[in-house]
């Protein structure tokens, strides 16, 4: 009998306040970062100084006032620098985010300003996402991109493989709904991406040999232990087998955002017909 029920409730979800309807829009906000070079404990531990921007659009399925599909696309950009934080690395970087998201949100008050009047709630969601980044440097007065430089040995022989500069994440956040009518949407959020690497700021392990580093490349040798730049050290006396970074712990961003959607017309013969609940009750489905 409980597995009835169970099936029961599964087959009439989609039919859960009959609100089926569909939003597209932009967002703007800012992005932070969290690694080797800006590690936060707490939330004071935030580098605020190295927010940047960011931009999306974004389009969303309403399957009912409680469960929506959401698909992303967002840029941004993210930077840090070791002297803000007072360590002597002199190490900095910044790198834009290419994103590509699939997020699922659940409206914890339940939200339908189209058919049912829910105009306000907070929210959480968790997804996937595809990103593509390139940390860069400033050298001599200019960008130089790190990944091709193996900072720390990457595709030299004895070494690890160059990491790639395409990976996934996992969001996650929360934010809030509110509506401006039945035809648009505010949304704000603040979401979290969980990564499965450590080299989104070019650092992770140990300092190596720079006579390894210049035999290809001696640019690589000055950016990957710059304290010679704040003290009368050579490049070359960087503590060879030290920790460069921690890769114990993976790097994170983060987006904070502001959206504004329009909801896709819908004739008021369907508004009618969902509003009644029809299509739930021919199933004997409740229409919260």
């Amino acid at each position: 009998m409980r597995g009835k029920i169970i099936l029961f409730l599964l087959a009439c979800l989609p039919f859960v306040s009959s609100a089926q309807y569909n939003e597209f829009g932009i967002a703007a906000g800012i992005a932070n970062y969290q690694g080797d070079l800006s590690p936060v404990v707490t939330i004071e531990d935030l580098d605020i100084g190295q927010t940047k921007g960011a931009i999306g659009v974004l389009g969303r399925i309403n399957l009912n006032r409680f469960f929506s599909l959401r698909g992303g696309l967002t840029y941004g950009k993210i930077a840090a620098t070791d002297k803000r934080t007072g360590k002597v690395r002199n190490l900095r970087f910044e790198s834009d985010i290419f994103e590509a998201s699939f997020i699922a949100e659940f409206n914890i008050l339940g939200y339908d300003p189209v058919y049912s009047g829910k105009k306000f709630s907070p929210f959480i969601f968790i997804g996937g996402a595809g990103y593509y980044f390139n940390p860069t440097t400033d050298y001599n007065g200019r960008d130089v991109a790190l990944q091709p430089l193996g900072t720390e040995g990457q595709g030299r022989p004895g070494y690890d493989a160059k990491y790639s500069r395409v990976s996934v994440s996992i969001p996650m956040g929360g934010g809030l709904k509110f509506a401006l009518g039945e035809s648009w949407t505010i949304g704000i959020e603040f979401g979290a991406r969980k990564l499965f690497h450590d080299y989104i700021d070019d650092v992770s392990g140990n300092y190596v040999p720079y006579e390894d580093l210049v035999a290809t490349s001696s640019i690589a040798g000055d950016v990957a232990y710059r304290t010679w730049e704040l003290t009368d050290e050579s490049p070359a006396s960087a503590p060879v087998g030290t920790g460069r970074g921690n890769e114990k712990f993976f790097d994170w961003y983060y987006f904070s955002m502001m959206s504004m959607t329009y909801h896709l017309p819908t004739s008021n013969r369907q508004r009618g017909k969902r509003r009644s609940g029809n299509q739930g009750n021919q199933m004997g489905c409740p229409t919260w």
